[in-house]
């Protein structure tokens, strides 16, 4: 907003109402040897020229598209497309003021309801809360929330995860029942399998905090399963693309992002039919299969999912047995 200094009769009359005769007597509690003696300042810039000096000064930054940042604990380069800029300025959306006035905010609290739906849409949570002032008191609120709805319970926090916010989060739980465990995350990435199974084991450690990206990454000729072993852990595929090999031949591509692989065995107990190798570089989520009934109660899509396998398998089954029967009766 605009800055309009008082003129001197404004200055005058506020000075006679509070009954002083200099505005250096509003300072007169500050010690002398504080005072600033000269207030000599430089002479003033036009527009083009204090331009020109902020250009000057930010030139000896170094911004994250010119190096490799290895900060760490959240702040790494994000691309932002063109466009977001361009529809967050749009008059509906763009408003003076923050969202606890209403009336002069109209347009941030309807942005704030969109990414909220958006949000819930594209991870399945039941709700989603954008109206918080940063990450680290979003992450506390939640973890509040979480221990408030389903009782005394267990947090766990990735090691991935900016300190600053675990801090502000272990203040926020002070007072509460509440514990923080933290769940180790090597080379900056966090196991979800280690998570899950942290989950499993104490069943009311629900909340955890992850950072995104948060999954595992596999190079291009990567094995994620190996034809005949007897491990039966199932994946997610979430983005890229995997081959399905089986007595070193390809006999099928899985390219769409939702979709699981490996979850027979998980189902059945038996050694792996064919290998599953990374097409290029694909990122999936693991899924344990030795606790298949706790993954089961924790994940409904997985559910989902693993039961019309089931279903499709004992049609299948089905099938065979009636032309098997068929064929015995032709005779």
């Amino acid at each position: 907003m605009d800055y309009v200094p008082h003129s001197e009769a404004d200055i005058s009359s506020i000075l006679k109402e509070m009954n002083i005769g200099d505005i250096e007597d509003l300072y007169s509690s500050v010690p002398e040897k504080i005072k600033i003696k000269s207030r000599r300042l430089e002479r003033g810039l036009s527009e083009f020229e204090l331009k020109a000096l902020i250009r000057k000064k930010a030139e000896k930054n170094l911004a994250v598209t010119e190096i490799k940042s290895f900060i760490g604990g959240g702040a790494f380069e994000h691309f932002i497309p063109a466009v977001v800029d361009h529809i967050a300025m749009k008059p509906e959306f763009y408003t003076a003021y923050t969202p606890y006035q209403p009336e002069a905010s109209q347009g941030a609290l309807q942005v704030i309801y969109e990414y909220q739906s958006l949000i819930c849409e594209l991870t399945g949570m039941d709700a989603s809360n954008a109206s918080l002032y940063d990450g680290a008191t979003a992450a506390a609120e939640a973890a509040l929330m979480s221990i408030n709805k389903d009782g005394p319970g267990d947090v766990l926090i990735s090691a991935a995860v900016n300190p600053e916010y675990v801090e502000v989060i272990k203040t926020y739980l002070k007072g509460t029942k509440g514990r923080i465990l933290m769940v180790p995350s090597p080379e900056g990435v966090t196991s979800v399998e280690e998570v899950i199974k942290r989950t499993i084991l104490t069943k009311e450690s629900l909340p955890a905090y992850l950072v995104n990206p948060d999954m595992e990454k596999y190079d291009d000729g990567d094995v994620v399963i190996r034809e005949g072993n007897t491990d039966n852990d199932f994946f997610e595929l979430l983005q890229g693309a995997v081959i399905v090999v089986k007595g070193g031949k390809k006999i099928a591509e899985i390219t769409q992002p939702g979709a699981y692989f490996g979850e027979m065995s998980a189902i059945s107990g038996e050694a792996r039919s064919a290998s599953i190798i990374s097409k290029g570089r694909a990122t999936v989520r693991r899924f344990p299969g030795d606790k298949l009934f706790e993954v089961i109660e924790s994940y409904p899509e997985v559910t989902k999912h693993l039961f019309k396998t089931m279903v499709s398998r004992l049609e299948h089954s089905n099938e065979i047995i009636m032309k098997l029967a068929n064929g015995r009766k032709a005779r």
